[in-house]
């Protein structure tokens, strides 16, 4: 009976989790999309979800998304309708 014990406490696994902050998680969250921002503006709007869903607080995290997600989001916006229209004029020359 013992040995058959032993085996199973043997193969029980452990507790592998990593405990990261809020500020850790929103920084992993930063550094995957925000260089993406240039190329894919829409890329914000996962971006204010994703800190939305690190801070649990949904009130705040509109606040937030509407003080910097909402300009970043038309300066982003701006720049691609910028570059079209760049691009647009270089094949008419």
């Amino acid at each position: 009976m013992s040995a058959i014990r032993r085996r199973r406490r043997q193969t029980k696994r452990r507790k592998t989790g990593v405990d990261l902050t809020k500020g850790q998680l929103n920084q992993i969250v930063d550094i995957l999309l925000h260089r993406h921002f240039p190329r894919n503006p829409d890329l914000i709007l996962l971006d204010g979800l994703a800190h939305a869903i690190v801070e649990g607080d949904l009130e705040q995290s509109l606040r937030k998304f509407a003080k910097y997600g909402v300009p970043a989001l038309l300066k982003e916006t701006e720049r691609k309708k910028t570059r079209k229209r760049k691009r647009r004029g270089r094949g008419t020359r």
